[in-house]
């Protein structure tokens, strides 16, 4: 029997998958597609069983297993030949056109673009892919620009997509950019004016975004424990009182600071441990001295509306149950009352009560010492020589001054020789109603009791309630 021609055709198509679109093209005999692009081979016209034969030089075939359909489809990893294998019946097998796939190396990419970038920024033209020519992509990109308020902080992956316009072969870089947030604005905590001991904790706000620490804008010595950390402990120097201390956010995206203002107390020699100053009704501030059980104001009262003393030949008092705390100042100058205290009579002094022990115009918690108060101070040395250690020159802390006396007639004496203290308690005798008080002399070392008319201008000191 003779048999008749037999003719079959293959058509061969890439679907070119290596960027980011993707289309197909028709392929002659020998062609060159880019390299891991997918290369789709169909037959068509043909009649019998299908088997496909691949090669690599175009001379030794080898069956490609597990294809018998008219479709092949390929990665183009390297140059190959391919052919399809037709049999029918006992005929013997026919053989397709070859098909020579050669490749083209994809384009070389570099993409390097600005690393980071502030979210305040205004939108900037992307650089740095090459070739030049291709197109950039990616969150907050538009038109070859990036816009670093429209992609947000944080790390963004940017693409770059070129096309080689002789092989058309196409790929893809990515590069990271990141957006930086601005810098938190610094708070450095509130001013404090009344710090009781040598150290105080800071409190800073903690900066969402950029690194704090602290340093000295004002001030003599000064030590951080951890400049950077906002609540950082700040001990100052032991003759410093006031700083300035400053607190700074340094961020990718700028710098801010806040100042806070310190003042700390000058205590005294061995302040009370439960209250090493005191302060009064006019916001007065006092060191405190602790001696034996007892806890005692370290200076004189000043507290008070200054009253001149006027001159006469009768006993009189120029200060008046009022409502209103009333003060002598040493020679009618107010500067003396505010470094040497107050000169009070003794009714003012109690807050025009008769009960020993009063709290009179002393802090809340604090009274007008007593007789026995006085006593056990003076019980604290044993050689009668209290006055010495309490005088202002004593090693105590005490600081008794030599702040003088208003008389009852109106004058003013003792100042720099002598310091009267009242006591709550009264001296009644026949006809006498005075007041004691207890007095440190610069000619000797005793604590001298006395008692005065109590319309008599004495300075005060407050002991501390054992409650």
């Amino acid at each position: 029997m003779r048999k008749g021609k037999r003719t079959f055709w293959l058509f061969v198509i890439i679907a070119l998958i290596s960027g980011p679109g993707k289309y197909t093209t028709g392929l002659k005999a020998q062609e060159r597609v880019c390299l891991n692009d997918t290369v789709l081979v169909y037959a068509g016209d043909y009649r019998g069983d299908i088997k496909w034969q691949r090669s690599g030089n175009g001379r030794d075939w080898a069956y490609m297993e597990g294809y018998d359909s008219d479709t092949v489809s390929l990665i183009a990893i390297e140059p190959f030949f391919i052919r399809m294998e037709v049999t029918e019946g006992t005929c013997k097998p026919l053989f397709s056109e070859t098909i020579s796939v050669e490749l083209h190396d994809p384009p070389q990419l570099d993409l390097n673009i600005r690393d980071s970038a502030c979210i305040s920024e205004r939108d900037f033209l992307l650089e740095g892919g090459y070739p030049e020519g291709g197109e950039y992509f990616g969150t907050g990109v538009s038109g070859g620009r990036f816009d670093p308020a429209s992609a947000g902080p944080g790390l963004h992956e940017i693409g770059y997509y070129y096309s080689d316009p002789e092989t058309t072969c196409r790929d893809t870089i990515f590069d990271i950019l990141e957006v930086f947030p601005l810098t938190s604005e610094a708070n450095a905590g509130e001013d404090i004016s009344l710090i009781m001991s040598d150290s105080i904790q800071l409190q800073a706000d903690v900066p969402e975004y950029g690194t704090g620490s602290w340093s000295v804008v004002t001030g003599e010595g000064g030590v951080f424990s951890d400049p950077t950390d906002p609540n950082s402990w700040f001990r100052k120097d032991s003759a410093q009182l006031n700083y300035e201390l400053r607190w700074t956010v340094e961020g990718p995206c700028g710098t801010n600071s806040d100042e806070v203002s310190l003042g700390f107390m000058e205590l005294g020699i061995n302040p009370c441990p439960d209250a090493p100053v005191v302060i009064d009704q006019d916001g007065n501030i006092y060191k405190t001295v602790q001696i034996g059980d007892q806890c005692w104001m370290a200076e004189n009262l000043r507290t008070g509306v200054f009253v001149e003393s006027t001159v006469s030949s009768s006993v009189h008092s120029d200060l008046a149950d009022n409502g209103v705390i009333e003060k002598y100042c040493f020679e009618n100058d107010t500067a003396n009352c505010t470094q040497y205290g107050g000169l009070y009579d003794w009714h003012e002094a109690m807050g025009y009560s008769e009960d020993e022990g009063v709290q009179g115009i002393c802090p809340e918690g604090w009274h007008l010492p007593t007789n026995e108060d006085w006593g056990i101070l003076d019980d604290q040395y044993k050689y009668g020589n209290a006055g010495e250690f309490l005088k202002e020159t004593g090693d105590s802390g005490f600081g008794g001054q030599f702040a003088g006396d208003r008389h009852q007639r109106g004058e003013f004496y003792s100042f720099g020789s002598s310091g009267f203290f009242w006591s709550s308690t009264s001296y009644i005798y026949m006809n006498y109603n005075e007041g004691y008080f207890r007095k440190i002399c610069a000619c000797n070392g005793a604590l001298e009791e006395g008692h005065f008319n109590k319309i008599t201008g004495l300075s005060v000191r407050c002991v501390k309630d054992n409650n």
